[in-house]
This record gives structure tokens, sequence and C-alpha cells, in this order.
């Protein structure tokens, strides 16, 4: 048997994730493709972009949405740079 093919993870071609934003933490709803939103996670705020890089790695792509408020426009640059679309 080959054991790199058992290796090979396949990607699905989307990941949507909802944040709401709280200086503490994250509430963050995500729904892979067009399947039932997965419950409700809460994340500190930097355990949330290490969740989410690797959910870069299970889908060709990723899309954020949150409302920018008082944390305005800085947590977009930085999922941008991880390459997620915000």
């Amino acid at each position: 048997m080959n054991n790199e093919a058992e290796n090979v993870v396949k990607k699905v071609c989307l990941i949507k994730i909802a944040i709401d934003m709280h200086l503490r933490n994250y509430r963050v709803v995500g729904q892979i493709e067009s399947s039932k939103p997965q419950p409700a996670q809460r994340f500190a705020p930097e355990a949330f972009y290490g969740w989410l890089e690797k959910q870069g790695g299970l889908a060709e792509r990723v899309v954020v949405c949150y409302e920018a408020g008082c944390f305005g426009y800085e947590p977009a640059r930085r999922m941008k740079a991880m390459g997620v679309e915000v």
C-alpha cells in the first residue's frame, strides 16, 4: 500500500466563517460549503487566529464576515495576510 495516498487530505471548496468579536473572546460559527452551520465556538483572540490558519489548510477558499466596530480593520488586515477573504 502507498502510505502517501492515505495521508492526502481532500480540501473542500469553501468554508464560511462569521465572527462576533469581543475584547475577551470571539464567538465563531463556521459553515462548510452548503452544509448546516456548525455550533458556535468561543476562542481567545490569539487562539482564534491559530484555528483560522488551520481552516485555510482544509479549504481552497475561506471567507470571513465580521463587524469592524471598535476593532476597526486591523483584524481584516491580519486575516487577509493569512490568505483569508474578508
